[in-house]
C-alpha cells in the first residue's frame, strides 16, 4: 500500500466525520443515473440514487435535466450534476422526490437547514426554484430559490426573505438557508431565516413576516422547480450535492461542508504510521 498524498487525503476524510453528519435527512449528489446531454423530450427517465435507495425521478415536458459537465464543469462537489434548462415555455425539468424521503423532511416551524451549489445561468426565464415542498397555504410551502435580482431567497406562502450578490452568470457557488427559532419567542418566523453564501452570512431584507408551518404532503417536493407550479418557476443552470439536515447549523459547520479542510500533520503522521505497519504486514 503506497501512501501518496491524495491517498493521506483520502483516509483523512473518512476518519475526519461531520459533526452535523447524524442530522442529515436527505441528500442528493446527482452522480449516478444522469444523462449527458439533454435527451429528446419523454425519451429518457431515470432514478437519482443515494445509497441504494431510489429517491428521486427526473421530469420534464419540454426538456429532461443532464449533466452539462462540459459546458459548465464540474462542480466543487465532483462527480456529476443535474444542469435544469428552463425554458420558460411549458413544463419546465426538475426531480421529484420520492415520497418516502419526503416523509423523512422536517415540517412545522422545525429547525433544518437546506444547502447546495448551484451554476445559475445569467439568463433565468423564471423564478429559479432550487428546493421546494409543502402545500401551497399561508406558511405552508418552503422554496428555496433565486430572488428576481439574482440573490439568494427563502420563501414560504405569505413571507421571504432574500439577500447577497448576484448569483446569476457567478459560475459555482454553495447555497445555504438555517431555519430556527433564533429570537426564541415559541415561533419560527421567516425573518429569521438565515442565508448564507459559500460559507459566509449574507444581509438580507424581508417582507412582512410570517410564521414557517411547513407541510409535507399531499403535493410534489422538488429540484430545479417549483413544488407548485412546473410552468413557471423552473430553475436555469447546475445543481449538485443537495442536502437537507433536521437542525440549523452553524456558520462553521457550513463552512466546513463548503472547504473541506486539508488534513493536519497530527493525522498525517498517523496515517503515515498506518502505512508502515501495514507495509511490515505485507
Amino acid at each position: 500500500m503506497k501512501l501518496t498524498p491524495n491517498l493521506l487525503i483520502t483516509l483523512a476524510a473518512i476518519g475526519l466525520t461531520h459533526s452535523a453528519s447524524a442530522a442529515l435527512v436527505a441528500q442528493w449528489e446527482f452522480d449516478e443515473g444522469v444523462p449527458t446531454r439533454s435527451p429528446t423530450n419523454g425519451s429518457y427517465t431515470t432514478y437519482e440514487t443515494v445509497s441504494g435507495t431510489n429517491s428521486g425521478t427526473f421530469w420534464g415536458a419540454s426538456v429532461r435535466a443532464y449533466d452539462n459537465s462540459a459546458g459548465i464543469g464540474a462542480s466543487p462537489q465532483g462527480g456529476g450534476h443535474a444542469y435544469f434548462d428552463a425554458t420558460g415555455t411549458g413544463n419546465d425539468p426538475h426531480v421529484i422526490v420520492d415520497a418516502t424521503v419526503q416523509g423523512n423532511l422536517p415540517v412545522g416551524g422545525s429547525s433544518r437547514t437546506i444547502m447546495a451549489w448551484i451554476n445559475a445561468d445569467a439568463s433565468q426565464p423564471h423564478t429559479g426554484n432550487i428546493f421546494s415542498y409543502g402545500t401551497n397555504l399561508t406558511g405552508e410551502r418552503a422554496s428555496f430559490r433565486l430572488d428576481t435580482t439574482g440573490a439568494i431567497r427563502f420563501e414560504v406562502q405569505g413571507g421571504y426573505t432574500y439577500g447577497g450578490a448576484d448569483l446569476r452568470g457567478a459560475g459555482w457557488t454553495h447555497v445555504a438557508v438555517v431555519i430556527d427559532d433564533f429570537n426564541t419567542d415559541t415561533t419560527t418566523d421567516v425573518s429569521e431565516a438565515k442565508l448564507y453564501v459559500n460559507g459566509v452570512e449574507v444581509e438580507s431584507y424581508t417582507s412582512a413576516a410570517q410564521a414557517i408551518n411547513t407541510v409535507a404532503g399531499g403535493i410534489n417536493t422538488s429540484i430545479g422547480n417549483s413544488s407548485q407550479n412546473y410552468a413557471t418557476q423552473g430553475f436555469n443552470g447546475g445543481i449538485d450535492d443537495v442536502r437537507i439536515y433536521d437542525t440549523a447549523l452553524t456558520q462553521g459547520e457550513i463552512s466546513s461542508i463548503v472547504v473541506v479542510p486539508e488534513p493536519s500533520s497530527t493525522v498525517l503522521i498517523g496515517l503515515a504510521g498506518l502505512g508502515f505497519i501495514l507495509r511490515r504486514r505485507r
